[in-house]
């Protein structure tokens, strides 16, 4: 038998302006990335580029969780996922590049 959660009738805090301004995020950093794998010259450029695409999925969903969060705390989150993934991306493309 399949029993209801306590907040399953339960509406969530998010609005139709948040919704929409997520979506704009995370078109908007997608076409920063596909810019960025665009102009690549060279296989490094093209990697970071590649790697980075996963984070364009996360920027939208942790606008929208984070609101209550501060600006630095948002920046900093969003921000270094973009670096890590940056990171791993330079890595991969000197890899490849070698």
């Amino acid at each position: 038998m399949i029993h209801r959660s306590v907040n399953c009738n339960r509406k969530p805090g998010i609005s139709r302006k948040e919704t929409f301004l997520a979506a704009w995020l995370t078109i908007g950093s997608a076409l920063v990335v596909a810019a960025i794998i665009l102009s690549g010259r060279n296989e490094v450029t093209e990697a970071i580029g590649m790697t980075m695409f996963p984070g364009v999925l996360a920027v939208g969903p942790q606008s929208i969780y984070m609101r209550r969060r501060s600006v630095p705390v948002r920046i900093a989150v969003i921000g270094g996922t973009f670096v890590v993934l940056a990171l791993i991306g330079l890595a991969a493309g000197l890899a490849i590049a070698a």
